[in-house]
This record gives C-alpha cells, sequence and structure tokens, in this order.
C-alpha cells in the first residue's frame, strides 16, 4: 500500500475509483479464490495508513492496489451488476468491514450503503456480513445458525481488530472520525481494472497471485480442486460445495491448537494449515521450503485427474489423523514422536495394512525406544546414568535425554489404566496461545545456578527464612537480617548463609543431586522464580498455580506431593532418599523403553 503519485502505464491512464464509488455494487467472489484470510498485522497497516495519510498527506489521494474485476453477463431475469473479483478481495472485504464499523459505531452520522459480497461456495455471506456487530461486553458478534466456516471466523476476527483500532483511537485527542471517514470515503482509491470477458478469468487470478507471498500454495491448489470446464452444470456445481465443505472442515479441525501441536509436533501453526497435510502427502516433509503447487502443476501436465486422487489422499491422511487424535493410545504415542522431531512420514511408514491397532501402538513404541532416551541405562544399583568414554555418569542435569524422558514419563502417567488424562501438547507449542517454556529443575534447592544479584539474594534469604521459621536459631537469623540490611553484594557470605540454611532444610548435596531423581518439569514462570529456592518454597507455589488453573504435570506434581512409594512422609524436605523412590517410581513406568543393565 503506497500513497500514488502517477497512475499512468503504458496503456495509457489507470481508471481509479474511491471506497465510495466502490459502495452499493454486488461484487462475486469465485470458488478459486482463496478465503478472507487478512489478520491484525494487515488490518491495522491498512487503518494506520490511511490516518497517516490524512494527518500528513501531501499528494491528492492515496492509491491501493489493483482491483481486478471481470463484468459478469446479465440474466435475463437479474439487472442488477455483478463483477467477478478476480484479485483484491481481501482489500475489498476490508473496506466493506471498515465501512459497516463506521455505520455501526458512528450514530447521527450518515449512513452509507455498503458493498454487496456474494461467495459461490459461502450462501451465507450476505447474513455474515449484515449481522456483525459489536456485543455489550465488547466481543465480537456473528448471527447464530450460520454454518461454520474459515472464512467467517478470519472476518469476526478482522471486525474485532478495526474495533479496537478504532477504539484506541478514539482515546487520541487529535484523531477526529469525521477526517477519517471523509478521507477514507472520498480519498482512498483503488485501481480498477477490467478484464475483457474473453480472457480465462482463473488464468488471470494465477498471474496475479504466483509469487506473492500472502497466497499459500494450498490456496493455488484449491483453485485447480474447484475449477472446470462445465462451470454451470448443476452436478458439477454441487460438488464444488462439496469440496468448499471438505475443505473449511479439514482446515478448522487442523486450527484446533491442540490437534495441530498433537501431529506437527513444535511446527508453528501457518495461516493456511491444510497445505502441511499436502506437503504429508506429496512426501515433502524435508523439504525447508516445499513448493507443493509447482510440483502439482507438473503432475497436473502428466496426468489430468492427477488433483482427484491428491485431493482424496489429503482427505484420508486427515481421517487418519482423526482416528489417531481420538485413540487414548496413539494420541500420547504419536503426539510423543511429533515433539521429539519425528516426521508424519515416518509415522505413516510404520503403518501395514495387515497390521492390527495393538501391532501399530507396539510399533510406535519401538519408534520411541530409538530416540535420545536411547542414551540412558538403568540399574538397580545406579539408578538412571549414560556413559561417558566407558564411565557410569549420573550427572544428567541439561542433558537432551532428561527432556525426552520426563515427557514420556508423563506420557505414561497418563496411559495407567484407568487415567482418562489427556497431555495437552499445546501447551508445548513454542509459539501457541497456551504455550507454556517449560524447563527442566531441580526438586529441591541444589541447582547449579548462582544467585548472584543482591535483591535476588534478599528473596532467597526471606523467603527461606519464612520457611524454616523456628528452626532457625538466633545467631543465624541475626546472620541473615544484617545481610539483607546491607548495600553491599558479599558473594562468599551470602553462599555460607546459603548453605547453612540448606544444611538445616535437609538439602545437602549428594550423589543424586544431579540425578532424574530430583528432575521435573516447572513451567519457566515458577522455576525462575523459584529455581534456587527449597523444596517446601516450590511445593507451596506450584500449589498456588494449580489452584489458580494452570496446568502442572502429572510428574512433578507427585514428585513435591511425594505421590510415590518409598517417599519419606516429611513433606518439608526432599531428602536423598526421596530422589531415590522417585527415580525408582519413574522407572517402572518407563522401563519399556531403557537398557537394564
Amino acid at each position: 500500500m503506497q500513497q500514488a503519485q502517477n497512475t499512468t502505464s503504458e496503456a495509457g491512464e489507470m481508471p481509479l475509483k474511491n471506497v465510495r464509488d466502490l459502495l452499493g455494487e454486488h461484487y462475486y467472489i469465485p470458488n478459486y479464490q482463496r478465503g478472507y484470510r487478512w489478520g491484525k498485522d494487515e488490518v491495522t497497516k491498512l487503518l494506520d495508513d490511511i490516518w497517516d495519510f490524512a494527518s500528513h498527506g501531501k499528494s491528492e489521494f492515496y492509491c491501493l492496489q489493483p482491483l481486478i474485476i471481470l463484468l459478469q453477463e446479465p440474466s435475463d431475469t437479474e439487472k442488477t451488476k455483478h463483477y467477478e473479483v478476480l484479485d483484491g478481495q481481501q482489500r475489498l472485504t476490508t473496506l466493506n468491514l471498515i465501512v459497516h464499523y463506521i455505520n455501526e459505531h458512528f450514530p447521527g452520522n450518515e449512513k452509507y450503503p455498503e458493498m454487496h459480497l456474494h461467495y459461490q461456495t459461502r450462501p451465507e455471506s450476505s447474513k455474515a456480513f449484515s449481522s456483525i456487530c459489536i456485543g455489550e461486553d465488547g466481543r465480537v458478534r456473528m448471527e447464530d445458525g450460520l454454518k461454520p466456516s474459515i472464512d467467517f471466523w478470519h472476518i469476526k476476527h478482522a471486525y474485532g481488530h478495526i474495533h479496537s483500532w478504532f477504539s484506541e483511537k478514539e482515546e487520541d485527542d487529535r484523531f477526529n472520525d469525521n477526517t477519517f471517514q471523509e478521507v477514507f470515503l472520498d480519498q482512498v482509491k483503488v485501481i480498477w481494472y477490467k478484464i475483457d470477458r474473453g480472457e480465462d478469468p482463473i488464468k488471470v487470478f494465477e498471474r496475479n497471485n504466483i509469487g506473492k507471498i500472502p497466497l499459500a500454495d494450498a490456496e493455488l491448489i484449491k483453485a485447480f480442486i474447484l475449477k472446470g470446464d462445465k462451470r454451470s452444470d448443476r452436478n458439477h456445481l454441487r460438488r464444488q460445495l462439496e469440496i468448499a465443505r471438505e475443505w473449511d472442515e479439514i482446515e478448522q479441525g487442523l486450527r484446533n491448537p491442540n490437534l495441530w501441536a498433537f501431529i506437527f509436533g513444535n511446527k508453528p501453526m501457518p495461516g493456511v494449515c491444510i497445505g502441511q497435510l499436502f506437503v504429508v502427502a506429496l512426501g515433502l516433509e524435508d523439504e525447508k521450503k516445499p513448493k507443493i503447487y509447482d510440483i502439482v502443476e507438473r503432475k497436473l501436465e502428466e496426468k489430468k485427474d492427477y488433483l482427484e486422487g491428491l485431493w482424496q489422499r489429503v482427505k484420508d491422511l486427515y481421517s487418519m489423523i482423526i482416528d489417531w487424535y481420538h485413540n487414548h493410545k496413539t494420541y500420547h504415542y504419536i503426539g510423543y514422536l511429533t515433539q521429539m522431531g519425528v516426521k508424519v512420514q515416518s509415522i505413516c511408514a510404520l503403518i501395514s495394512e495387515d497390521d492390527t491397532k495393538a501391532q501399530f501402538i507396539n510399533k510406535l513404541r519401538s519408534k520411541i525406544s530409538e530416540g535420545e532416551i536411547r542414551k540412558l541405562h538403568y540399574s538397580q544399583e545406579d539408578g538412571f546414568y549414560k556413559l561417558s568414554k566407558g564411565e557410569k555418569s549420573k550427572e544428567l542435569y541439561g542433558g537432551e535425554e532428561v527432556r525426552s524422558l520426563l515427557l514420556l514419563y508423563n506420557i505414561e502417567l497418563c496411559l495407567r489404566e484407568g487415567s482418562t488424562e489427556r497431555f495437552p501438547f499445546e501447551t508445548l507449542q513454542a509459539e501457541g496461545e497456551k504455550h507454556i517454556m517449560w524447563d527442566i529443575e531441580h526438586i529441591d534447592s541444589q541447582t547449579p545456578r548462582e544467585i548472584k544479584s543482591k535483591e535476588e539474594q534478599n528473596v532467597w534469604l526471606k523467603a527461606t527464612r519464612e520457611a524454616l521459621g523456628s528452626k532457625i536459631d538466633e545467631t543465624l537469623g541475626e546472620s541473615i537480617e544484617k545481610y539483607i540490611a546491607q548495600k553491599l553484594n558479599e558473594q562468599e557470605n551470602f553462599e555460607a548463609l546459603r548453605e547453612q540454611l540448606q544444611d538445616l532444610a535437609g538439602e545437602k548435596e549428594d550423589n543424586y543431586s544431579q540425578s532424574i531423581g530430583n528432575l521435573a518439569l516447572l513451567d519457566a514462570g515458577t522455576n525462575r522464580s523459584y529455581g534456587n529456592s527449597l523444596f517446601i518454597n516450590k511445593r507451596a507455589e506450584l500449589q498456588k498455580r494449580e489452584q489458580q488453573g494452570q496446568f502442572i504435570p502429572q510428574g512433578t506434581k507427585i514428585a513435591f506431593m511425594k505421590y510415590f512409594s518409598g517417599s519419606r512422609l516429611a513433606l518439608d524436605k526432599w531428602s536423598t532418599e526421596d530422589k531415590c523412590a522417585h527415580e525408582a517410581y519413574i522407572y517402572d513406568l518407563v522401563k519399556d523403553y531403557i537398557k537394564n543393565k
């Protein structure tokens, strides 16, 4: 988007239309077009640019990218002109949403006629646009009973972003809504590019969109799937609607954050999720930037009905994923594997037509054994260890295999007989809304990290003093008070106090301090605030966070609540015996995957 200084081309003057000129017209969005996908960045940038132009614009008008349209042939009964939109429907839809918002939220002003947008595969689009509004609770509302559609989902969110933008601007004394409306309606213009009826609109669409970043390869493939020669044939149109419905159902299903994290691990959720199924179906998961559209286009030259078979493979793949997702065992085993970086293609390669569900599950378990945890060994005498230059080592803190093991342990807890709990893989998604950054941390206070800042030292001393209470004698108490009161940071003196308090709490360093038995999954918020704290402080903080509704992994709760056999009854200490018993409990659940010596 940029201010236009010159609108001529080699062919001469380009016709321009301002937003007011576009109102009241009927626009037809054909099925080969991508759905509406503008998000917060695109919507707010458009509004910001318009207001910036209104405030500082030196040119005559602000010009948007071209709107490429084809005037449809009128029928004998229909006198209204309909323009088929070949390119620019994202901008057109957003402009109409802004007009609708102005009509809804600036009472007393002139009500502007809105555009009539008709989506070929969304018969209810007109109803959706006319009913959208901001409820009394500030949330976007749309008429109940509309068929679920990923386009309507994006439209609702775009309207919410428009509402947020105007709400923020209304707090600014420099903003004037009348000025904005005047500039928006009369000085914001589009290049009105009308093609001849003799041109193939789909070819124009492809020519104008290939190479544009916002248009996903999957949407171009959708255009190929939906188009056909018999565009007026009723059965063909019915089939197009069916494909559009199937496409939407799959897209919406994949937008479930937990389903996405379950099957695609840590891969960020893209704007168009269904494209990843095409990547899997085409065997391209190992490619950094798979060009699925280019491959499909090439295959179509070799085999005209290639797309029909590919689309069926994508639907079958999705159906299989949903089956895995709803099965308690395959959900957890496959979810674990994808979190460990195993590709969906590799999981599909395990499938054999003759296998029973139980045999497939056994293959998944074998695949798990081939991962990072293969580096770990266990013996009754030593517990968990790994071999380093032929020597046994229990110094496991910080190893990647520890993260794999603790996640597997939590998975197996969910798979205990009678358990219905499902591990929320979406909490492991690096960019998901429910992401929790997990740290592998010590259960007691024997962390190798030093507490260096004076502020953190004071916090630790105060929390520990409160936790130990009457166990601290008068002399030690005075030393703590004196150190807290002084401004000087004396690391050596602090470490001496810290060691005394840890001894008093029964948290002495031992051979198990860096072992599996003394480690758990802690969310980063808890860990980085309480990672150096005593067991009793961490336990209290975890209880508080769980009461607030935060997800705490089962394995972490079992450790801090001492819900395992062999632990000491005292809930204010984490002893060597507790570490050993905890390690044995973990091993009992994961022993089928660990080398036993």
